[in-house]
């Protein structure tokens, strides 16, 4: 992991060495400053303003690569890594407007008063940021090799007042295209729309989209190959869909879909980080102990519920998108007509308020990957919650978790 990535309260000197000694030349997210610069709130709103990064204080640059030069200098620790921080976040909550929080970690070097401060910025949605006084608006810009923060034109300007109606508007664009991707492939899969079913739909995408952040190839690569298996029941549900999967390059995106017994699986990843599930669940037919069809198991809802959770570590890792801003997490299940979810032990309850395409929104989260990652176990009792309340079941969260760790329930603690 790099320091784009890591937690930061985890990045260690070991850790600030190997990214140096990787010799990442300067760009427009990464800025190394040998000492305190005059306006390092030009410098952080300039970031914020562009599409976030790092700033390195105390590591000096070669003027003509613009990558590290070792050893470090470091600035003076002072009165300690605190007071470096605090110095920080004066400049970005006082000398900004609107304010900003970047996270700091302070790494002493060995054997020295000195330090190295690292200094990470997120892509804002609050744009444009301004400095001296409210009176300038900097952005981040390459030229020849060379990255520094240069007043916006008007043309940038008037970009940076749009970018948060804009990225709302790329936001529900991309949603929209997933969602007629998936219509799409279920119409060609000629499924039995005459039974009762659910649809189980989950989807993560960035809160604020701007550009692509993705190859095709790469993407590709990775949708068709690894898949996140559920731990509950016989781990045979997955995401992306194991059984016979069709893979294949599709409009800003991968898709991968199947259906096998009247189940449909379509997934969806695309160039901005989006990944997208919709899983259609048909009624089953035959007699349950004392239930009458038609009928779902809770497990047919949870376990493919469980699989795409347990996707979203390894892809936001791989393309190192676990601390790349916010994204949207949101579960929703659609009920095409009356049926019976059953919740095991024989007990069982009716969606009667839910006919035909009724909705019910399950949950909704804003975080980073990461912290949609860290938060797994919670999403999914959320979830899972909401679920029986939706249809008017009482919640046990003992009992469900005593039914679900015998099924080998693996993202619950």
């Amino acid at each position: 992991m790099s320091l784009h990535t890591l937690p930061i309260s985890a990045i260690k000197y070991e850790d600030v060495l190997s990214f140096c000694e990787a010799q990442h030349p300067e760009s427009e997210i990464l800025d190394y400053k040998q000492d305190w610069p005059e306006h390092l709130d030009r410098s952080i709103a300039a970031l914020a303003n562009t599409q976030g990064g790092l700033i390195l204080l105390g590591v000096a640059e070669e003027d003509k690569t613009g990558r590290p030069q070792s050893p470090f200098l470091g600035i003076d620790l002072g009165r300690g890594a605190d007071e470096i921080k605090r110095r920080i976040m004066s400049t970005a909550y006082d000398a900004i407007y609107p304010p900003l929080f970047p996270e700091i970690a302070v790494v002493p070097l060995p054997d020295s008063a000195k330090a190295i401060a690292v200094i990470r910025v997120q892509q804002s949605h609050q744009t444009p940021h301004a400095t001296d006084q409210r009176q300038r608006i900097y952005v981040r810009v390459g030229s020849q090799n060379r990255f520094e923060e240069n007043l916006a034109t008007l043309q940038q300007l008037s970009w940076l007042w749009e970018r948060h109606k804009q990225s709302v508007e790329l936001r529900e664009q991309l949603l929209i295209q997933a969602r007629e991707i998936a219509t799409n492939v279920e119409q060609t899969l000629n499924l039995d729309s005459s039974k009762p079913s659910v649809i189980l739909e989950m989807h993560t995408i960035p809160y604020f989209p701007t550009l692509p952040m993705l190859e095709g190839h790469e993407l590709y690569g990775f949708f068709r190959e690894k898949v996140a298996s559920s731990g509950y029941g016989n781990g045979s549900d997955s995401f992306p869909t194991l059984r016979n999967p069709t893979s294949r390059p599709v409009l800003n995106g991968v898709l991968r879909f199947d259906a096998v017994h009247g189940w449909s699986s379509v997934a969806y990843a695309n160039y901005w980080g989006m990944i997208y599930g919709r899983r259609q669940i048909i009624s089953r037919e035959e007699r349950y102990e004392r239930i009458e069809p038609p009928y779902i198991f809770v497990g047919d809802i949870l376990c493919h519920l469980d699989a795409f959770l347990s996707y979203l570590h390894p892809f936001y890792e791989r393309f190192t998108l676990l601390d790349s801003g916010l994204y949207q997490l949101v579960v929703k299940l659609h009920v095409t007509q009356n049926l019976q979810i059953v919740f095991g032990m024989g007990e069982r309850e009716h969606l009667k308020h839910y006919v035909y395409t009724s909705e019910l929104p399950l949950f909704s989260i804003v975080e980073t990957p990461r912290g949609l990652i860290s938060l797994n176990s919670e999403t999914f009792l959320s979830i899972a919650q909401n679920l029986h309340w939706a249809v008017g079941y009482s919640w046990d969260k003992d009992n469900l978790l005593a039914k679900l760790k015998t099924g080998r329930f693996r993202n619950l603690p």
